[in-house]
């Protein structure tokens, strides 16, 4: 199904009648991304837009931001090019900080919280 380190299964839980469980469950090796492990039961969520062209978008939300696609191959690849731009140094971000429509990731390194503002200056501390 996807050419990315990701696959999707049925979420047991998911109820079609429900409220917002999500029907499909990702898993996402992070190997290829240079880190040890993987995330497991990532939601995403289906919606049809129109009930007569019965076109379904896919939604997964990583590091609280929305990724959106008509596809799961598509959904994948969106993934795949979000979690390349969050891993830095073999890790994932320990926090996102948000502002508006942007969102910065906040690294925890050697004991300090580290946050590079793109084209500007790094912004280091004990915590948060």
């Amino acid at each position: 199904m996807s050419r990315f380190p990701i696959s999707y299964r049925d979420n047991p839980n998911y109820d079609a009648g429900g409220a917002d469980a999500p029907r499909l469950l990702a898993s996402i090796d992070l190997s290829p991304y240079g880190i040890d492990g993987r995330v497991t039961d990532l939601p995403v969520h289906v919606q049809t837009a129109d009930a007569g062209a019965a076109q379904d978008f896919y939604t997964a939300w990583i590091a609280g931001l929305p990724l959106e696609n008509g596809s799961l191959d598509g959904l994948s690849g969106l993934v795949d090019v979000f979690m390349k731009a969050l891993a830095r140094q073999e890790r994932l971000p320990r926090y996102m900080f948000h502002v508006g429509d942007r969102a910065w990731p906040i690294y925890q390194l050697q004991g300090e919280l580290i946050a590079r503002y793109p084209g500007g200056p790094v912004f280091a501390a004990p915590s948060v």
